[in-house]
């Protein structure tokens, strides 16, 4: 029997003084969870405001990203979901997808909507030429109006013949001054342009295009009816162009 004891004893493992610090499950059943370590050995929220400070200052700026970011997502989103290049097409263009008249608008942040419509046709005459018309109003422009053509495949592979033509009026331009005024004056004037341009393109060689091109504009300004006019606060006579400017280039 003694003999069982003392083999019984050498099989169990040796147990030292450190085993009987290790704690137990009662020990540790009121220490925080792990993220939630304050550091403190006194209880209470003595620190919960400027930890919830802390915590709620990134609030305003994230706020502020994520309402601007909302639009965009939502563009995304209702792009994918709704196919909606598709159904613009669907609804604004034939069958094949060679011509379509479709409703066009721009903001800009300083002279606000500009709406208009514009009209394509990428396969005219059954050569792939391209005409395109575009009008709008609003914003920056009392009247804007441009088109343009291009011969395609109508000339041949090594022949291609462009037109285009605009036509802005503006009745607001705005006028900082010349050279460096340091009064903070701006006064505002209209602009009326009428252009047309052309070009060639040959292919010479292989790769190898010449390319003649061409431009008529004529730009006339007057006085504007909204804000100070420009006449009264410079003198005209003084202002470079104010009678028109006619160029034509090449």
């Amino acid at each position: 029997m003694r003999r069982a004891l003392i083999i019984a004893a050498l099989l169990l493992p040796a147990r030292t003084a450190a085993d009987d610090d290790e704690p137990t499950a009662a020990d540790v059943s009121n220490a925080p969870l792990p993220g939630m370590e304050s550091g403190r050995t006194d209880e209470g929220e003595h620190d919960s405001l400027l930890r919830d400070i802390g915590q709620g200052t990134p609030l305003a700026p994230r706020v502020a990203v994520e309402l601007t970011m909302a639009p965009v997502r939502a563009g995304v989103w209702a792009y994918g979901r709704y196919q909606l290049v598709e159904r613009w097409k669907r609804i604004f263009f034939n069958d094949a997808e060679t011509y379509g008249l479709y409703p066009t608008a721009v903001l800009d942040s300083s002279y606000g909507l500009t709406v208009g419509a514009r009209f394509v046709h990428r396969d005219l005459f059954g050569h792939r030429e391209h005409l395109a018309f575009r009008a709008g109003t609003g914003g920056e422009f009392r009247a804007r109006v441009d088109g343009g053509f291009r011969t395609g495949k109508l000339l041949g592979d090594s022949v291609q013949l462009s037109v285009r033509g605009d036509f802005e009026r503006r009745p607001h331009d705005a006028f900082y001054g010349v050279g460096n005024a340091t009064e903070d004056t701006v006064s505002y004037h209209r602009q009326e342009l009428v252009r047309a341009t052309t070009s060639l393109d040959v292919v010479a060689v292989d790769s190898l295009h010449v390319i003649a091109a061409g431009s008529l504009t004529d730009l006339a300004y007057g006085r504007s009816d909204d804000g100070p006019a420009i006449d009264t606060m410079y003198d005209p006579s003084l202002l470079t162009g104010w009678t028109g400017v006619r160029n034509l280039y090449g």
